[in-house]
């Protein structure tokens, strides 16, 4: 799945961001608008930097399609929902769990909480 960046000022298109294997179900800039984040449902959120982008963190470790997130101040953490489905004979089970990351190391200071 592909991200596209177009520049506002010369109405063009600056680079693509191609690494997730699924749909993206949310992108969101940082605040400061140097980094871009994206969630997949291939379980990943990546950090890119908006000035040439080059994918700058891959956040792995939520067990489940990512579906949203946000960024905490200051721009030192994300905080990722994902939802985990499982099959299992003729049902489906759900569970919401939120994750936060720091975007510095990767690190997960808050793994699974349930929500």
């Amino acid at each position: 799945m592909t991200v596209v960046i177009f520049s506002v000022s010369t109405r063009s298109e600056k680079f693509r961001l191609e690494d997730h294997k699924v749909a993206i179900m949310w992108v969101r800039a940082s605040p400061d608008g140097t980094l871009l984040a994206t969630s997949s449902w291939d379980s990943t959120v990546k950090i890119w930097d908006l000035q040439d982008g080059s994918l700058v963190r891959e956040l792995k470790g939520t067990k489940g399609q990512s579906w949203t997130g946000s960024w905490r101040a200051p721009m030192a953490s994300c905080l990722l929902f994902a939802m985990e489905i499982r099959l299992f004979g003729f049902g489906i089970s759900f569970k919401a769990r939120q994750f936060m990351f720091s975007v510095k190391d990767g690190t997960c200071s808050q793994d699974g909480f349930q929500v």
